[in-house]
């Protein structure tokens, strides 16, 4: 019988919904699907920026997950385990859709126009949320991973196939560009 081996990160209960997904059981792949999926979809419109994609991601994520749950040694977390399998599915699925929909530049265009804090009620974490959203994929990546996920630089390096250098370089060209359009976006 295949399944997850003896582990102190899985409680009992994960352990039975597990051999329950390899078995095939709709129940618990649903149930188990249910448990990770808000938290997931966060971190994949984080990552890749726009809610639609994200979710398209986030679905092929969910199949890796259950293709791969035989694999499972329960070395850590299952959420930890899944949330590796979302971060690699996002950046694969950023590479394999490298397209810039125009539809998606007209609204940057629209919302950059229509920027003006002082005349809108709109919140300091909202302007960050929008300035995250506009960096580079790399860029984005990178400090999402580092600030709002927590992987230090060696394991984002791992996990995005660069060097760490290059992460740290990533991280700190992220900050600054945050950083001038925030200023610049606060004088208007």
């Amino acid at each position: 019988m295949t399944g997850v081996k003896s582990s102190d990160w899985l409680t009992d209960d994960e352990k039975h919904m597990i051999q329950k997904c390899i078995n095939g059981d709709a129940y618990y792949e649903k149930k188990l699907y249910r448990l990770y999926v808000q938290a997931m979809c966060s971190r994949a419109v984080r990552m890749i920026g726009e809610e639609e994609s994200a979710k398209d991601a986030l679905q092929d994520a969910f199949i890796e997950v259950f293709k791969s749950l035989p694999k499972f040694r329960g070395e850590c977390t299952l959420g930890a385990w899944i949330k590796k399998i979302v971060v690699h599915t996002c950046l694969k699925y950023q590479k394999q859709n490298k397209m810039i929909s125009i539809e998606n530049i007209n609204k940057v265009a629209e919302l950059d126009n229509q920027y003006e804090p002082d005349e809108q009620l709109i919140t300091e974490m909202t302007c960050i949320h929008y300035a995250i959203k506009l960096l580079p994929d790399g860029c984005r990546n990178i400090l999402n991973l580092y600030l709002l996920e927590g992987y230090q630089h060696q394991e984002i390096a791992n996990i995005m196939n660069i060097s760490e250098s290059t992460s740290k370089t990533q991280y700190k060209r992220a900050k600054m560009i945050l950083r001038e359009y925030l200023k610049a976006n606060r004088n208007k």
